[in-house]
């Protein structure tokens, strides 16, 4: 029974999970967010401010 199982659970996980991202990618175009991108490369640490905001003329980023 496990192995029936098994395959179905992938698959159950593995939409739920396409769902979350569909959710996420929406909501990366439709909400206002700000936070911090953080790069780090060649043993350096860089940081850059990012704020997005959406009104009804539109969406606006700022870095």
């Amino acid at each position: 029974m496990t192995l029936l199982a098994g395959p179905a659970a992938a698959d159950a996980a593995s939409e739920r999970a396409g769902q979350w991202l569909a959710r996420m990618a929406e909501a990366v175009d439709s909400l206002n967010y700000e936070g911090t991108f953080v790069y780090n490369h060649d043993d350096k640490l860089e940081t850059m401010r990012i704020v997005h905001r959406v009104d009804p003329r539109g969406s606006r980023e700022r870095l």
